[in-house]
């Protein structure tokens, strides 16, 4: 999570920022696939190219080179069952940041349901009825799940953000569930 955020706070503000040590406690140490995938996207959002690669133990962002990227479409493909959910988290800070006003769509490949991470339906049902606390649309659609091991899910994000967000004040608030959702999916062909 540090890294993705560092990313898109970077690209976002326009700061430079350098992570050391990515995952240095882990088995397999260093960038994965989905993670140079969430880089390459959120950097995209800026305008930027960046080049990290899989196994990389640092990355430089040299978010302060952020421009208008010149395009509306952003796409980004983890090669595996990366999480897309994670995809979208990632870059979400950077487009708020910086393309108010502007409709963005993000279409991302991996896993839409992978351990570890938040399904896609988390964005459709939890992230989006949020951000439109803020004013902020999001629509999620996907044409087909990614599952471990091989992913293979498509995933279109629509992101409209306002030129002012609306302040969310929860002081005071009785709010109370309106209705309680539940998904049921297989990984089953029909």
């Amino acid at each position: 999570q540090l890294t993705r955020a560092a990313c898109a706070l970077a690209v976002g503000l326009g700061r430079d920022v350098t992570v050391n040590n990515i995952r240095a406690g882990r088995s397999t140490p260093g960038l994965r696939p989905q993670h140079v995938a969430s880089a390459k996207l959120t950097a995209a959002v800026g305008g930027l190219a960046m080049t990290p690669t899989v196994g990389d133990v640092a990355l430089v962002v040299r978010g302060s080179a952020s421009t208008d990227a010149g395009r509306d479409v952003f796409e980004a493909d983890a090669g595996t069952a990366g999480a897309t959910s994670l995809m979208l988290q990632a870059c979400l800070p950077a487009v708020l940041l910086r393309r108010r006003g502007r409709r963005t769509t993000l279409r991302l490949r991996g896993g839409t349901n992978v351990p570890f991470s938040p399904a896609v339906d988390h964005a459709k049902l939890v992230l989006a009825p949020n951000l439109a606390l803020l004013g902020i649309g999001l629509d999620v659609s996907w044409t087909r799940r990614g599952f471990m091991p091989e992913g293979g899910g498509v995933v279109e994000a629509l992101l409209d953000v306002p030129e002012t967000l609306t302040p969310l004040d929860l002081a005071g608030s009785d709010a109370a569930a309106a209705s309680i959702e539940g998904v049921v999916y297989g990984r089953g062909e029909t």
